[in-house]
């Protein structure tokens, strides 16, 4: 009995060994193997790396392009251009102020309201006025010069609101609105526009 696990364990040292060295020749080809594989990867990533280099390159280089057309763009504005600017945003500073007066009653005659001169316009609000043949809008100076004065538009005598377009005119260097019969050259209101 005792032969036989002698004869036992002698085989299974044996089946070990065996198992070792097969072990350890799997073991070096599957090392191998591995070093085979991390190889193919680590070409792959260089590649990659490569091409995103080349990639990041061409973005740079569009960006380049892309920033040189716009400097070339802002320098291609001609003085034309600029001029024509600068007129714009002249109206525009005329355009953005506003300047309002209620209307007060003159020689005899009943006119009420609200005039206000803003963004290029005259509006007349709750606005009513005595007839009159001939009834007229002017923006003037303090001194309601009407020969000196910008006719605006004749005046609808049953509308409580009404807007004119000034078209582009400066209308800063005027202080009143004034409500003027043209037939009997008399002031039927005026009001400070402040």
């Amino acid at each position: 009995m005792k032969r036989m696990y002698f004869l036992a364990a002698i085989l299974m040292s044996f089946f070990v060994l065996a198992a070792c060295g097969q072990t350890s020749d799997k073991s070096s080809s599957m090392d191998d193997n591995k070093k085979s594989m991390m190889k193919d990867k680590s070409d792959d990533n260089m590649k990659s790396d490569d091409n995103m280099k080349s990639d990041d390159n061409m973005k740079s280089d569009d960006n380049m392009k892309s920033d040189d057309n716009m400097k070339s763009d802002d320098n291609m504005k001609s003085d034309d251009d600029m001029k024509s600017d600068s007129k714009d945003m002249k109206s525009e500073s005329n355009g953005m102020m506003m300047k309002t007066g209620m209307f007060m009653s003159m020689n005899g005659n009943k006119t009420s309201g609200k005039a206000t001169v803003q963004d290029g316009k005259l509006m007349l609000t709750n606005f009513s006025v005595s007839k009159g043949p001939d009834l007229y809008v002017f923006l003037t100076n303090d001194k309601m010069d009407i020969k000196n004065g910008l006719k605006v538009s004749k005046i609808a005598l049953n509308k409580s609101m009404q807007t004119f377009d000034l078209m582009g005119k400066d209308t800063s260097g005027y202080t009143k609105a004034v409500i003027y019969c043209m037939q009997a050259k008399v002031i039927f209101g005026s009001a400070d526009l402040k």
